[in-house]
Formats: C-alpha cells, structure tokens, sequence
C-alpha cells in the first residue's frame, strides 16, 4: 500500500482533509499519526520479520584490555554470533550475568586467544549503538558474523507519499489504518475517537491471537542441556 493511500482512507473515514491535497498540515498530521500507529503495530509483530545479518571487523587486542565493539547501528537485539579461524567455525556463549563475567570468565592478565565469550554492555557514548565485549581477547583479526533482529527504520515523512510501506507488511497495514484513524481523531477530541480507539483495540487483540495460534508445532518447555549432541534438549510437552 502506498503511504499516500493510507493517508486519503483516513482522511475520508475522519472527514477531514482534502484526499486530492498532499500539501496541507492536515497530510503531515495524518503522517505524524501513521508513525505514531506504526511503533505501536512494530512492537506486535513476530520478531523474526525484523531478522538480518551482518558482520563486525573484530581486530586483535591486548591482555588486558576489555575488547568492546559496536553492533550495527539498527540491532534492536543480537540473536547469535559466530566465525571460523582456519578451517574451524566458532559459536560465542553469551554470558548474562556481569558477576559471572567478572569470577568465572573476565581475567586481566590471561593471554590472548580465540574469543569463545561474549557480554552486552551499554550503548557507546558516541553514536549510542550496543556494545558486546569479548573474551578471550582476540589474538588476531577475525570477521565476526552476527544474528539479530533490526530497529524499525525511519518515520515517515511527505517525500515518502509515492512509496511502498515496506516497514509494516502487508497483513496488517490494516492495523496501521486504525491506529493512524484513532491517533488522528484524539488530536481533534472527535467523540469518533471513541470508536476508532475500540476498533484499534480489537484489530490488535485479533493480531495477536492469530500471531499466537502456532499450529505448526506442539506447545512444549524446553531447556538446553548443554551436550555436544545435536539433539542436546529436553522437552515437555
């Protein structure tokens, strides 16, 4: 759907706004509200939509000097990190506890060596992207490829009028409508807000059954045992 579709069905449902008119305040005030609609429909989806690779250039450090590195500018969430040195592929275990780090992993004066840890720490004070620190400090260079799940991209603006929503799928730009028509009305204290926001509400309560009606697999527990097996789990169902 174009956004400028999107723009003239709420115009119409609200009455207000010239559907013809893409120059207006009443078209940024709309837009405004589609973005502030498609943070809230960003959080519903399944987080698999916002998947994506990338690599990190991991250079070789120092015994004894925390190796830090930023994560690409739009990770919302790492998933899994790994490379291969020589002909041999390497996982990194993630360590979630900074006290477990600093007793069990983290050691100022060990060598260098092929990095089989990692922690997130805070964002960087230059750009505020994530931080991972490693362990082992790498003994040489590697291309550390990560996993992760991706920022939604920037908000709309009016130059974006002509183009595809690409940020929301398809599926539920419906979702997108409703939220942008209760958004719009609120701004306006319409007493149609009333309805737009149960009409809001109910789209987003039916995503969210649909998301969570898995039936391609049995509700089940599961835990990592940790073996070197491939089928290194328990399971409960």
């Amino acid at each position: 759907m174009l956004l400028n579709t999107l723009v003239k069905t709420v115009k119409r449902k609200a009455h207000r706004g010239d559907p013809a008119v893409t120059t207006d305040q009443t078209t940024e005030d709309i837009i405004a509200c589609i973005n502030e609609a498609a943070r809230d429909v960003s959080k519903l989806l399944p987080k698999r939509f916002w998947f994506k690779q990338g690599t990190i250039a991991v250079t070789s450090g120092s015994a004894g000097t925390p190796s830090v590195w930023s994560l690409p500018s739009d990770c919302q969430e790492p998933i899994f990190f790994h490379y291969t040195s020589g002909s041999s592929q390497y996982t990194l275990k993630k360590v979630s506890s900074d006290h477990e780090w600093f007793t069990k992993i983290w050691s100022p004066v060990a060598s260098t060596n092929l990095p089989m840890y990692f922690r997130e720490i805070g964002p960087n004070s230059g750009t505020g992207y994530k931080q991972i620190e490693l362990f082992p400090i790498p003994s040489s260079n590697i291309t550390l490829n990560i996993e992760y799940y991706r920022t939604k991209g920037t908000d709309y603006t009016t130059s974006d009028l002509g183009s595809e929503i690409t940020e929301i799928p398809d599926y539920v730009q419906d979702l997108l409508e409703k939220g942008a028509l209760y958004y719009f009305l609120k701004g306006f204290d319409d007493p149609l807000q009333a309805i737009a926001k149960q009409d809001y509400q109910e789209a987003k309560l039916a995503f969210e059954q649909a998301d969570e009606a898995d039936l391609d697999g049995n509700v089940c527990f599961r835990f990592d045992l940790l073996r070197q097996s491939p089928n290194d789990s328990a399971r409960f169902e």
